[in-house]
């Protein structure tokens, strides 16, 4: 799955395994749910009896400025390769990876060419369980909670007018008096 300046989407409960490159792909996409997923076995190219790694070997490439996204309880690990991070493989020299819930991915939160320290707690990145109303399958709702940790955390310079369901999206949800985006 390739997210090219998609925003406002959720991806949730599928299976993205034995791809060449990634699962899924996310380039200047922000304000997403990317949820229990499973992004096993996506490797790039076996060549002359050794394996190479490509810089899109990846269960979840985030690559320049994504921004105000959780993702959490993913999977993502390949048996040759190592693992790749079950949160995100981070690309590049210097990407702009900001104000992300990176929360309960397997093998790890991010992988690849970072670690979870060069993200989670810089940028505005954090790793929380996001406090949906409902993982369950028969009631699955990945609204925050009132009380989650994610509301009034995002960036307002990515925020839209409105959210999924019509309403604004920048509100005080926490009641500090300060309108903010919740992140996701």
């Amino acid at each position: 799955l390739l997210m090219n300046r998609v925003d406002h989407v959720t991806v949730r409960d599928n299976n993205f395994s034995f791809n060449s490159g990634l699962g899924i792909g996310m380039y200047r996409s922000s304000n997403n749910t990317i949820v229990r997923n499973v992004i096993d076995f996506n490797i790039r190219g076996y060549s002359h009896g050794f394996y190479r790694r490509g810089q899109d070997s990846a269960g979840i490439l985030i690559y320049e400025q994504s921004n105000n996204n959780v993702v959490a309880f993913n999977t993502a690990e390949n048996i040759i390769g190592g693992s790749d991070g079950g949160g995100v493989c981070v690309q590049g020299s210097s990407p702009t990876i900001r104000f992300n819930d990176l929360y309960g991915n397997l093998p790890n939160n991010v992988g690849c060419q970072r670690t979870d320290g060069h993200y989670v707690g810089l940028y505005g990145n954090v790793s929380v369980d996001p406090g949906f109303v409902s993982r369950a399958p028969s009631t699955r709702n990945l609204h925050l909670r009132p009380t989650s940790a994610l509301i009034d955390m995002g960036d307002d310079a990515e925020a839209p007018a409105r959210d999924l369901d019509g309403l604004p999206r920048v509100l005080d949800g926490n009641n500090d008096q300060v309108p903010r985006i919740d992140l996701g």
